[in-house]
């Protein structure tokens, strides 16, 4: 619906109108006033610029003499974000899709083009882009979108924008419970007028704002420079995209959508708004529930509203500040030292006391002799004042300020693989309380990246089936998906090296132009097929990929390489050490299916998956599912012969069952198994193995006690013993 059309829309009834849309922004505004000095700090400090901040604040509040002399910074805040952030989003993060109730797709091709997409370095980079905003700042944004005319993995794009340009439904108690997201950004005003046919004479721009600017500055960045451009003094406009998530759209065949997609103009005349355009929400999932394509991520909150950022960042910069301050007047204190003199009037001559004063090393100063007193000694002459030495209070204030920076990061120095000499009852309880925030912030991004992924899941289909793009959902193709003229624009703006050689022909008198370009155009259509996408699978085999196989409801779920180096650690050894039991009870499961042993063994199987936090390709649903699909793929002569199954006994004359007995392992496997052990798990283990030596019990007890290099040697110890029987 475009602006002429929406001259006589009747907005009665209606939970959203202009009016309160212009509410909604109007407190934004407010809000990023208010939140604006505490992000300002926040990004002096990360980007090494607390003092000129600081500096830049005592002009702005007309004070003086605040500042130090010698101003030393020590960022502590960049490399512990740095590191979070390392720990928080892995280098490997898969994308596990499985069946839901609703699965009518595929997920394994779902899956695999789900991990093309998201493992794409730009989009790995634009992941980690949100997590660093997110925890600097109140959160962040994201966008998800698709473009017909995109041939591949790059028809969906996604983007990243800061918090202050999110509009949220602030009081909204849950996250379902929101009415509304939006994203107000500044485009360029001749763009905005082309796009959506609005006369530019009647449109009202002005100089782009960078809400935070630079740190170190803090004046309003708007005020034009000599160099500044005409168009960049008034060319931009800011533009909302308004997603209604309350509302109704209703197009001119009567079909009714829930949800509309809404976009403004603001800061017109007399501080109005334009709505511009109005259609259906972009994206629909795999239930035909309609999606908001703006996502945002908010690590810390209020906690009765989840909308209401907070800033991981802002719980450090207190101590920042303090050690800051403390550092640089620890070095002004140091530079007192044999930096007061007295001296005997007229001992030098003019220049020479300065040089003295700025402790230049290797300078030689000659001194006036007293012919009056021929015996008088250097000493007589000048003499150093001595210093009063450092505050103990301010190396105090400094040790308190490092141990709550590195308190209020909620992380151990074990878990960011720094090694500190603990016992292991202590490593254990730090480690406890790292993976509680871990697991706290990795469960916030686990539900943003499970929504980008359904999003992206969603333009894909749309890009394939929608007759529209994700810009407003009013622009026609045609039922491929694309218009000549699109493609022409590609081959025009975008050309690769190879098609510049052939361009660099044509310009020589080589080839004509024309038939270069002509050529071009005719080579790209008949490769672009807008209704697939072509991919490799694992094996380096060709899949193609159609909107029946991603249009579903599928459970999203990730598999990180880790949360930090000692829960990697944990982790694998997991795996290592439990892989042979799994295998057993599958197998136990498997030839004892219908029996109370073969019930039991699953059991076993699903808590062993669930205490250890196994990755989710090894839960029983997905190993079954796998089993299923593999057992369809074998051919019917390679498949084994089906057993029969047993007869069923009624329960009254069913003899009992008995668990077919295991081998107990040899004593060399046993000590092999030992020594892959980290020495906490090897002493759990012996404990069972010495359970009628009290001696040795004794010793084990012990050990669990000591160090880990104390432990390593009982271990040592306890396996040559048993290598001697």
């Amino acid at each position: 619906m475009n602006r002429e059309q929406l001259k006589d829309y009747n907005f009665k009834g209606d939970t959203f109108n202009p009016k309160i849309v212009r509410e909604q922004v109007q407190a934004l505004d407010e809000r990023k006033k208010n939140d604006k000095p505490v992000q300002f700090l926040a990004k002096a400090v990360y980007i090494t610029k607390f003092w000129d901040h600081i500096e830049g604040e005592s002009k702005r509040l007309d004070t003086k003499d605040i500042l130090p002399v010698d101003r030393i910074e020590v960022n502590k805040l960049k490399p512990a974000l740095s590191t979070y952030l390392a720990n928080l989003y892995p280098k490997r993060m898969k994308v596990i899709l499985g069946h839901s109730p609703y699965t009518v797709g595929d997920p394994k091709k779902a899956e695999i083009l789900m991990n093309h997409w998201q493992n794409k370095p730009v989009n790995r980079q634009r992941g980690m882009l949100a997590i660093r905003q997110a925890l600097l700042y109140k959160g962040a944004g994201s966008k998800v979108g698709y473009d017909p005319a995109e041939k591949g993995l790059n028809r969906v794009w996604q983007r990243v924008f800061p918090y202050w340009e999110l509009l949220l439904d602030v009081d909204a108690h849950d996250w379902d419970d929101a009415r509304f997201i939006g994203h107000i950004s500044w485009q360029p005003l001749t763009e905005v007028s082309v796009k959506y046919g609005l006369e530019e004479e009647n449109l009202k721009g002005e100089a782009r704002k960078d809400f935070l600017a630079s740190a170190s500055e803090s004046k309003s960045t708007s005020t034009p420079s000599e160099k500044t451009a005409d168009s960049d003094i008034t060319g931009f406009i800011r533009v909302l995209e308004f997603c209604n998530l309350r509302d109704y759209y209703v197009d001119d065949k009567g079909n009714r959508y829930k949800g509309r997609l809404e976009i403004y103009v603001l800061d017109q005349a007399d501080n109005n708004m334009k709505l511009v355009s109005m259609g259906p929400l972009p994206l629909v999932n795999g239930l035909g529930e309609p999606i908001p394509h703006i996502i945002p991520l908010i690590f810390e909150y209020e906690p009765e509203y989840p909308f209401r950022g907070l800033a991981y960042s802002e719980q450090l910069l207190p101590q920042q500040k303090e050690i800051n301050i403390s550092r640089s007047f620890l070095l002004a204190s140091g530079r007192k030292d044999a930096r007061a003199w007295a001296a005997r009037k007229g001992a030098f001559v003019s220049g020479q006391l300065e040089k003295l004063s700025q402790g230049i090393d290797g300078v030689v100063l000659e001194v006036n002799e007293d012919e009056n007193a021929p015996s008088q000694t250097l000493r007589d002459l000048i003499i150093p004042l001595p210093a009063s030495p450092v505050s103990s209070n301010i190396l105090h204030s400094m040790s308190l300020a490092e141990n709550d920076f590195s308190r209020s990061m909620t992380v151990s120095q074990n878990a960011l693989g720094n090694a500190v000499k603990t016992s292991a009852t202590e490593a254990m309880t730090l480690e406890s309380h790292t993976q509680s925030e871990f697991g706290r912030h990795a469960e916030q991004r686990d539900i943003w990246l499970m929504k980008i992924i359904e999003a992206a899941l969603a333009a894909y289909v749309a890009s394939m089936r929608d007759n529209g793009d994700s810009e407003g959902g009013d622009k026609s193709h045609d039922k491929e998906g694309y218009e000549d003229e699109d493609i022409e624009k590609k081959i025009e703006e975008e050309t690769s090296s190879e098609e510049f050689d052939e361009l660099d022909e044509a310009f020589l008198g080589r080839r004509p132009l024309d038939e270069v370009v002509d050529a071009r155009k005719k080579k790209s259509k008949e490769r672009f097929d807008p209704t697939t996408i072509e991919l490799f699978g694992p094996t380096k085999e060709k899949i193609e990929v159609t909107a029946e196989d991603l249009d579903s409801d599928f459970d999203i779920g990730f598999n990180e390489a880790s949360r930090s180096p000692v829960s990697r650690m944990e982790r694998r050894n997991n795996v290592l050490n439990l892989g042979d039991k799994l295998l057993g009870y599958l197998q136990i499961a498997g030839e004892q299916a219908g029996t109370a042993v073969g019930a039991a063994a699953k059991e076993v199987y699903i808590s062993v998956w669930d205490m250890f936090e196994l990755p989710p390709n090894l839960s029983w649903d997905y190993i079954m599912t796998e089993a299923e699909k593999m057992k369809k793929e074998i051919p019917p002569e390679q498949a084994a012969p089906e057993q029969a199954a047993p007869e069923q006994t009624p329960p009254q004359q069913a003899a009992p069952q008995q668990a077919a007995p295991q081998q107990a392992p040899s004593k060399e496997e046993v000590i092999a198994q030992l020594k892959q052990m980290e020495p906490v798990e090897a002493l759990e283990a012996m404990t069972q193995i010495f359970a009628k030596t009290p001696k040795a019990l004794e010793i084990i007890e012990k050990a669990k006690q000591a160090s880990p290099e104390e432990q390593a040697q009982a271990v040592q110890v306890l396996i040559a013993a048993i290598e001697e029987g």
